[in-house]
């Protein structure tokens, strides 16, 4: 399976060459049309399709064209025989609810972080962290993290790439956390902790 990740500017239609049968739409931020072709005749067409829309055209296809009515970066898989993402996108808002006895409410803290091309510190140290959440918003710029306390490097990190996040609940470090990228100055980073 072969991932792909295209930039798109609002308007934009953009064709790839891709021999495959399966397609599986990864990563949108608003809906985009989706033509299959086959020695140069459209097999399949899917209009206002969002993240987690998959197609199997018969025969597959050898071309597909994504048009996109706005400004968005989208993400798509492509392959031969079966395969497949189980990945969830999106966001959840609690507007109310209870706590049931065996949860714990925690205070959580939020910030922007700049990552750069030289390894620095993230987050100190915390002996009571219950929650991390490090989400990379640039379009282009991987992050490398290191969570046992010693400088990151591309070798010894975490990849965050690009538009992805890295979630842990459970068994939390509790060391510094030091970050490197792959890009000058990253400014595109969030950071959650409880």
């Amino acid at each position: 399976m072969r991932t792909i990740s295209q930039i798109f500017t609002a308007g934009q239609t953009i064709e790839a060459y891709v021999p495959a049968e399966l397609f599986y739409l990864l990563l949108t931020t608003s809906a985009v049309d989706i033509t299959f072709f086959k020695n140069g005749a459209e097999v399949y067409k899917a209009v206002g399709m969002d993240a987690g829309f998959y197609a199997i055209p018969e025969d597959g296809f050898d071309k597909l064209s994504i048009y996109s009515a706005a400004d968005q970066t989208v993400k798509f898989a492509v392959g031969k025989g079966q395969g497949g993402y189980n990945r969830t996108f999106g966001s959840v808002t609690v507007t109310s609810g209870s706590i049931t006895s065996t949860a714990q409410q925690t205070a959580y803290t939020q910030a922007q972080a700049t990552v750069t091309n030289a390894s620095a510190q993230l987050l100190a140290a915390k002996s009571n962290r219950s929650r991390l959440l490090i989400q990379n918003k640039d379009a282009a710029g991987n992050i490398y993290v290191n969570l046992v306390g010693v400088a990151a490097t591309v070798a010894n990190g975490i990849k965050i790439a690009a538009g992805g996040d890295l979630l842990l609940e459970c068994s939390l470090p509790n060391a510094a956390i030091f970050a490197i990228g792959d890009i000058a100055s990253n400014a595109n980073v969030v950071v959650v902790e409880g």
